[in-house]
């Protein structure tokens, strides 16, 4: 593998690590928001955490593509 490729597949590693964390803080802020009757905040956070599944997934899968 080309040392090119290996900093790819390096990067998406820790990108995925970052998104693996943000699935987790982001439904805690969520709940932070709704026990300080913040709706707004509470309901952005969990669309967050949607948007960062959604990266984390595809992450995943062009990892496992490229092994």
């Amino acid at each position: 593998m080309k040392a090119k490729q290996l900093k790819t597949l390096k990067n998406l590693k820790l990108s995925l690590k970052d998104e693996s964390e943000a699935v987790k803080f982001y439904p805690k802020a969520a709940a932070i928001a709704r026990k300080g009757k913040v709706k707004k905040a509470a309901k952005f956070f969990m669309k967050v955490v949607k948007d960062e599944r959604k990266h984390k997934d595809r992450i995943q899968k062009l990892l496992k593509k490229l092994g």
